[in-house]
Formats: structure tokens, sequence, C-alpha cells
């Protein structure tokens, strides 16, 4: 059966004006299941980088936002970090918002 499958523990931070991250070990697949449960629409990214995950932005026009993918509220998005398969560092999975404080689940999983 399709699906996916969950490998570790759930987080949940509070995005807001400024980037909320945490940091979780290296897996299989670098890959984050993030569900905004506030009421504005949330920016995440999944970072092997300490420093890029505390400073992402809210992108507008003219200034983008490498890496960094919008979701709605009420959804999820899937994100995986391009680290390469055998990734040995700590990932820092983080998320920002522009409307107040958004609370974002954070789930470590594979397809």
């Amino acid at each position: 059966m399709p699906g996916i499958v969950p490998l570790g523990s759930s987080t949940i931070i509070n995005a807001s004006s400024s980037a909320a991250n945490v940091s979780y070990s290296p897996n299989l697949t670098n890959t984050f299941r993030f569900v905004n449960v506030g009421s504005g629409t949330v920016y995440v990214g999944v970072f092997n980088d300490p420093t890029v995950a505390a400073n992402i932005a809210v992108p507008s026009a003219g200034s983008p936002s490498p890496g960094v993918v919008g979701i709605p509220t009420g959804w999820f998005e899937i994100v995986s970090g391009n680290f390469g398969a055998q990734n040995q560092n700590t990932i820092y999975c983080a998320a920002i918002t522009s409307t107040g404080s958004c609370p974002v689940v954070i789930t470590p999983v594979r397809d």
C-alpha cells in the first residue's frame, strides 16, 4: 500500500517573522512532511547548514528565497533536502511566515 512512513518523532515549531528551525540526525531519505496548522502561509525548507536555516526569508517579488516552499493554511508538503544519498550531517528544518505565528508539524518520512 503506497503512502508515507514516519522515520521518527514529529516536532512542532512556531513559524513567525523570524525563522524557526529544528535539527534532526541524518536519515536515509532527508525527507520531511511539513503540516501548516496555523492561519497563514508558511515557507519551509530542509538544509544541512544551520546558518542557512536560521536566515530563510519570506520570498517576494524580486527577492527569491532559494530552497523555500510555501504551504497554505491547512495543507502539507513533503520536502527533501538535496544532500546526496550518504548525508552524514545534521539536518535543519526551517519555517517562516509573514502573518503572525503559525505552528508547523514536522515529521521525518519516507514514501
